[in-house]
């Protein structure tokens, strides 16, 4: 693994060869330059021109043309050894936080992101501080990256930065060629956030999420989208839909993002409507569908079978040893989180149930669901959904990992046995279309037991699946 990091000593060794051209052609001004100066070319020949005037010479255009092409030369070796995680070309400087200035017009920032690398796939691995696209890592000298959204196919990102004031930088980039630069800052608290852009676009919202190409800020009903280099663009969410804040997908490229039911259109809290639908869905009479991937653009709603009960977990608390295994507390206190009271993975919370991600091929989905006794794949393009893996008692740990060339291999543990799909996309275009219907029995890579493998790619009949009591997934 490659690790791109600040090295002193290989920059200067990189000013001693341009100090070594300065000294043979007289230009007293390189020479007399260290490297964290890093001056404009303009400043540094004007100054040389100054220098030879007042030995009685003159910068000739062969020499000034040597000069630049030497400049830019330094650049590009310096920006291999400049920090970030990425061969940065210059020092990027610390943002201001609070009240930004404008820094650049909205026309200079789609400038900027015009010269980014030609999108190109990458493999991505997430890291504890920061990620790596291709083997190499990404990191940043003004802080610990705190999250990331990465898209596969083009290799755009986007990654956050928790400063030490509380301050938050989002910065963009693509592929491992051109540094990140800044396109916003955040400040706030949960619940009241305000984004602006480094063009002076600003907006306000409860939470926000980062995309590939930027971020997207978020009230109950409404969403606004902060791309780089473009005007804000506001999308009014569907009658009983609200955003959430923990988005696991790529929304700029997919089009897609995670909703929640909202609580006018769930029966109330403990209510018998509540305990009626509970039932239902325990016994398979019933497919949740408290959430769902929501298009911005067209404003399809691709319904997900995902429980909202999952997302909270009970702490215990005041209690007392009744015997060796069981203990009475006269507490509990029930929340919203991504982890168990033992610090492990909340696997039942929304976050942890579907991804989804933009392929070579077009936006797919993937998502553990129906109580957690299948997963399913889904073609966010065309509609058609394959049951991956099903075991009615229950799939223990599974997993979405990044391959080579943009693909994504799925893992999942079906009792003791992991059971592996090397290309989820291969397994979408081959496997029967399961598209409003549900699946029965033990389903592994898409073929049930006791049924033949799906004979042809995207055939609807193969493998005859046979409708569920619950009926459609899918309105």
């Amino acid at each position: 693994m490659n690790i791109l990091t600040t090295d002193g000593t290989q920059r200067s060794n990189v000013w001693i060869k341009l100090v070594a051209l300065a000294l043979v052609t007289g230009c007293t001004a390189f020479a007399s330059v260290h490297a964290e100066d890093s001056p404009s070319i303009e400043a540094l020949i004007e100054k040389t021109r100054a220098d030879m005037a007042q030995r009685g010479t003159t910068l000739s255009p062969q020499q000034e043309a040597i000069l630049r092409v030497q400049y830019r030369w330094l650049q590009k070796i310096q920006g291999a050894s400049n920090g970030g995680g990425l061969p940065n070309t210059l020092a990027q400087a610390p943002a201001a936080a609070g009240n930004q200035p404008l820094t650049m017009t909205t026309e200079a920032l789609a400038g900027r992101v015009s010269q980014l690398p030609t999108p190109a796939l990458v493999q991505v691995q997430t890291r504890k501080d920061g990620f790596e696209l291709n083997g190499i890592r990404v990191m940043d000298p003004e802080g610990k990256i705190a999250r990331q959204s990465v898209n596969a196919a083009s290799g755009d990102y986007t990654y956050l930065i928790e400063k030490s004031d509380g301050s938050r930088l989002v910065k963009r980039g693509r592929g491992t060629e051109s540094p990140a630069f800044l396109i916003a800052t955040i400040v706030g608290k949960p619940g009241a956030w305000s984004v602006r852009s480094v063009d002076g676009q600003s907006s306000e919202g409860d939470m926000y999420a980062l995309s590939p190409l930027g971020l997207v800020v978020m009230r109950e009903d409404a969403a606004f989208e902060l791309i780089a280099g473009r005007p804000i663009r506001s999308f009014a969410l569907p009658m009983g839909w609200n955003p959430v804040p923990l988005q696991r997908g790529d929304i700029s490229g997919t089009r897609y993002m995670l909703v929640e039911k909202s609580a006018e259109s769930r029966p109330e809290k403990d209510s018998l409507g509540s305990l009626f639908q509970g039932f239902k869905r325990f016994t398979g009479a019933e497919a949740a569908d408290d959430y769902a991937l929501l298009n911005l653009d067209t404003g399809k709603v691709v319904k997900l079978a995902i429980e909202i009960d999952g997302k909270n977990v009970t702490r215990m608390s005041d209690c007392r040893k009744k015997n060796a295994v069981v203990n009475l507390c006269n507490k509990a206190e029930s929340f919203e989180s991504l982890w168990g009271p033992d610090g492990s993975p909340n696997t039942w919370h929304y976050f942890w149930r579907v991804v989804w991600m933009d392929t070579p091929e077009g936006p797919m989905a993937i998502s553990n669901q129906r109580l957690s006794s299948e997963i399913r794949l889904f073609d966010l393009r065309s509609g058609k959904e394959v049951v991956a893996f099903r075991r009615p008692l229950g799939i223990a740990k599974w997993a979405v990992t990044p391959g080579p060339a943009g693909t994504f291999g799925l893992t999942a543990q079906l009792a003791f046995t992991t059971h592996k799909v090397e290309d989820v996309r291969k397994l979408m275009d081959t496997a029967a279309n399961w598209s409003g219907k549900a699946a029965e029995g033990t389903v592994i890579a898409g073929v049930a037991e006791g049924t033949q493998a799906p004979a042809t790619a995207g055939s609807n009949a193969a493998a005859a699946p046979v409708a569920a009591p619950g009926g459609s997934e899918k309105e």
